[in-house]
């Protein structure tokens, strides 16, 4: 009986090891999933100088981009289906961040649109506030909001079938833009959007890991 004890200790701790080996196996594997369409630069971006306007008629510069990540989507309020859809995701990430103590004191949502034409600083206001309370929309003049969309490689062309048609759909990247707290470009994400992974991959980066 007593011989029997050594061999139940070493069976049980052999069993506890490959529990261990298998949980950190699986939380591995969450964790690449989790990264997988989130794209971090080995050395983030300087971004050039800007001036936009927010729904607030505030003038926006660099200087917002200090102290806290900030993800931003570019787009418009009349699109029929990207820009929801990747709003909804991006206000059901700030929900989860929030239960988790992770708000506006760490993180920030920016809509910049790429149709100043019809997106006025009120329309703008009305779209981003129906997401959520914290996203921020974002206007400006034409060739700024031209220059600011290119910093970060996207690309868009507006589609009017007659010159004064006031409904025309805009043809646009697919992207979310990564800032990071010193106001650089850290990276982007690519679709499918995932809210809890991308709340995941944020929480992480608040925290300190990934940081460039």
């Amino acid at each position: 009986m007593q011989k029997m004890i050594p061999m139940i200790s070493i069976l049980l701790g052999v069993l506890f090891t490959l529990s261990v080996y298998v949980w950190n196996h699986t939380k591995q594997s969450k964790n690449a999933a989790a990264f997988e369409n989130i794209h971090l630069f080995n050395h983030a971006q300087t971004i050039p100088e800007f001036e936009l306007i927010d729904e607030n008629n505030q003038t926006v510069t660099n200087e917002w981009l200090n102290g806290k990540w900030t993800i931003i989507n570019l787009g418009y309020t009349f699109c029929p289906d990207i820009c929801p859809t990747n709003l909804a995701d991006t206000s059901i990430m700030m929900r989860i961040l929030a239960e988790q103590s992770i708000d506006a004191q760490f993180i920030q949502s920016w809509f910049v649109t790429i149709d100043p034409q019809r997106d006025s600083i009120a329309v703008i206001k009305q779209y981003t506030q129906a997401f959520h309370a914290d996203l921020l929309g974002i206007t400006g003049v034409e060739t700024d909001i031209n220059e600011f969309a290119a910093r970060f490689g996207f690309s868009y062309q507006v589609q009017k079938q007659q010159e004064n048609n006031d409904y025309y759909l805009v043809a646009h990247s697919d992207m979310m833009i990564l800032i990071n707290p010193k106001g650089q470009y850290a990276g982007y994400i690519l679709p499918p959007y995932d809210s809890q992974n991308m709340a995941f991959v944020l929480s992480k980066l608040i925290e300190g890991a990934g940081l460039n």
